[in-house]
């Protein structure tokens, strides 16, 4: 692990060009080392951020890999739930600070990770949204998230969370897990993963 002061820096970030408060979704994923441990330092790291407020998060899920890469431990999945006035460029840049933070290695698309955020839904905005002057990897984010509606170990999560939430376009979020079946196991491991 960094030292204390990188995880400090996450906690102090400020943010600038503020945007109206919306829910945010986050999708929080980890296969390596102690998978509940990362789960919940990056939940820590994001309640310290300016401009995110009201984090709740949702049971812990044990869920099968799906992707690119099948061959690799199995994942705890996560969902954190909070209103946020940033918006989606420098919301995506938080994530990536906060997978920094928790020393996140880049391997494999879909392959193994000690923690591994995502940007799910947004409010209701929809489409690509992009800043030029940022570094690659936080450069452009797609919402709402494009896999959202093919996951159960998202959907899972966010209706446990909210029955009646609907994606941007109109579907009612409990109807595609439905549609979802069976195949992708999505086990919830604990019910109450993170004191609030």
């Amino acid at each position: 692990m960094r030292k204390k002061t990188s995880l400090l820096r996450t906690k102090k970030m400020r943010t600038s060009n503020r945007a109206t408060k919306r829910v945010a979704y986050l999708g929080l994923g980890s296969n390596s080392g102690d998978r509940l441990a990362h789960l919940q330092s990056a939940i820590d790291l994001i309640k310290g951020i300016d401009g995110i407020d009201e984090v709740e998060s949702s049971a812990v899920y044990e869920t099968e890999p799906v992707g690119e890469v099948l061959d690799q431990p199995e994942f705890l999945n996560q969902v954190v739930r909070a209103e946020v006035t940033t918006g989606p460029i420098e919301l995506l840049g938080h994530c990536k600070q906060i997978e920094r933070d928790l020393e996140r290695a880049v391997t494999a698309r879909h392959g193994p990770r000690t923690i591994d955020l995502d940007i799910l839904l947004l409010g209701d905005l929809k489409g690509t949204f992009t800043d030029e002057d940022a570094p690659a990897e936080r450069r452009t984010v797609k919402l709402p998230h494009p896999m959202i509606l093919q996951r159960r170990f998202v959907l899972q999560p966010i209706v446990e969370m909210d029955p009646e939430l609907r994606h941007p376009s109109g579907v009612l979020l409990r109807d595609a897990l439905a549609e979802l079946g069976t195949d992708q196991r999505v086990e919830k491991l604990i019910d109450s993963a993170y004191t609030q």
